[in-house]
Parts: structure tokens; sequence; C-alpha cells
């Protein structure tokens, strides 16, 4: 992908592959995806509405088990 883009999938997919209880900074959920220059898009993203509200079902999901 583009070095300057962020694919909103993508974020999803690794957002989903982190465990349950684990703490990340933006840098590293940017090198999950392939680049650390992402890591503005990244911190951007998670300040939008719906990533709020995926973040509050995926961790929701983790902690039933």
């Amino acid at each position: 992908f583009d070095t300057d883009y962020l694919e909103p999938q993508e974020l999803i997919f690794k957002i989903k592959e982190i465990p349950y209880g684990e703490t990340i900074t933006y840098i590293e959920l940017a090198k999950r995806l392939g680049n650390e220059k992402l890591v503005r898009a990244v911190g951007t993203a998670n300040g939008v509405q719906i990533f709020k509200k995926l973040w509050e079902e995926i961790f929701a999901q983790k902690s039933k088990g």
C-alpha cells in the first residue's frame, strides 16, 4: 500500500489481532502494519468516532472470552 495512506481494513485487522489486555503504542501498531511512518494516520484514525466504536466492540468481545 501507499506509504502515506492507511487502509482502514488493514488497521481493523491489526487491531483485532491485539490480545485482550495488551497495550501497544501507535508506533507499534504502525510497525505491525508494515510502515512506522503511518504512526500519525493510526493516531488520527483512533480518534475518529467509527474507530472508537470499533475499539469498544473488539474489547467487549475479547473480555467475554
